[in-house]
């Protein structure tokens, strides 16, 4: 059995191209109804094919304060919606909200703490008799 080699070529090239009419086969069959229907046709027929696969299970229940408690909460919440809607549409409308307002304070803060720190800057530098960056306790002197 040493001596005989198989003939695994044979196979495969028997094995490619029925796999690449396997794949032909299955691409056409999934663009030859895009291009051939139009989109509603594709939609019919999705629904059709859906609507028999699935199991519906329906149950009734005796109305009760438990399971009537999701519909009381919504009739609220729509009440609450109306009333917002109703003080909304009295308040005169302003030019200007609370959030810009402030933004614009907070703006304002801001350039004068820069201000502040900047100026703070320069008196520092021209408070002792050297005009240097360095202070003098740190600088040495080579003469």
């Amino acid at each position: 059995m040493k001596g005989k080699k198989r003939n695994n070529r044979g196979i495969w090239q028997r094995a490619v191209p029925l796999n690449a009419l396997a794949l032909g086969v299955a691409i056409s069959g999934f663009f030859i109804p895009i291009f051939t229907q139009s989109p509603a046709g594709l939609i019919d027929d999705a629904k059709s094919m859906t609507a028999g696969s699935g199991a519906t299970l329906s149950a009734a229940v005796p109305e009760n304060p438990y399971n009537t408690l999701a519909q009381q909460l919504d009739q609220k919440e729509q009440a609450l919606n109306d009333r917002e809607a109703v003080l909304n549409a009295r308040e005169p409308a302003s030019s200007v909200s609370m959030g810009d307002f402030f933004g614009f304070v907070s703006f304002i803060l801001s350039l004068l703490l820069c201000g502040l720190v900047g100026l703070n800057f320069y008196l520092d530098s021209h408070r002792g008799k050297k005009h240097s960056v360095i202070s003098g306790r740190y600088s040495v002197d080579l003469s």
